[in-house]
């Protein structure tokens, strides 16, 4: 059996990639992928459907078959990787040691990644907003959450007003098998990062049996116009006064 096959990004800055991924039909398992860029690095990873089947090897001087059946284990440790899948194929386990991981759609900011299990360590998750609602994590199994983990949400204050979201709003942003064993104060242990302005907190999201399944983000502040407009009046104040000053 052939070894598994490992893709590794080492990015010293933005790079994207859309399209298929496709491994030959001997390999054991699917495409690993580990993001191991630099601090403000970033790697955004659209995987697309692909209607290629075969190929031809000219080292082997024989045909290839091949697959694109989403990818295996991902492993975060520093960076940050965005992920999106076509027809919500599903990554594996994903193993959030370090940097930060989110979610992308094929053709916009917000997106859905399926993957088998989560264990998040000290790595950030990035939830991005928009209009139509939140980036979500769907696991399949279980959701490990490890200390310092963080979640980062990423939008500012006139971003969410723009799209409609003020306090109150909910959204869902990661389920996963309610066997997971995850409490409530296991969800209060994760650091929420935010804009200034933009409060928020994580709450839980019980399945018919009261079995917590699922993690929530709820809005506690957002200001409003009326806040921005006094904020940028005293900035104009400020600079005004300084003006005369010199």
């Amino acid at each position: 059996n052939a070894a598994p096959v490992y893709l590794t990004f080492t990015n010293s800055g933005t790079s994207a990639f859309k399209g298929a991924l496709l491994t030959t039909d001997n390999n054991t398992g699917k495409l690993n992928i580990r993001m191991a860029g630099a601090e403000n690095s970033r790697q955004i990873l659209r995987i697309t459907n692909s209607s290629t089947t075969s190929f031809y090897e000219a080292q082997s001087s024989s045909t290839k078959n091949v697959s694109n059946d989403g990818i295996g284990k991902v492993t975060v440790d520093s960076g940050r990787i965005d992920i999106g899948m076509f027809n919500d194929k599903s990554a594996g386990d994903i193993y959030l040691n370090g940097g930060k991981l989110s979610a992308i759609g094929l053709d916009s900011e917000v997106g859905t990644l399926a993957a088998n299990s989560l264990v998040w360590g000290a790595g950030t998750l990035v939830v991005d907003f928009s209009e139509n609602g939140a980036d979500l994590l769907q696991l399949a199994g279980a959701l490990s959450i490890l200390e310092s983990s963080t979640l980062e949400i990423s939008a500012s204050a006139a971003d969410l007003l723009g799209w409609g979201i003020s306090e109150g709003s909910k959204y869902t942003i990661i389920t996963f098998d309610p066997n997971s064993g995850i409490s409530q104060d296991d969800i209060n242990s994760i650091k929420i990062s935010a804009q200034s302005g933009i409060d928020a907190e994580l709450v839980a999201i019980l399945d018919e049996s009261n079995n917590i399944s699922g993690i929530g983000l709820q809005f506690v502040q957002v200001p409003e116009p009326s806040t921005f407009a006094a904020i940028f009046a005293l900035v104009a104040a400020f600079a005004a006064f300084m003006s005369r000053k010199r």
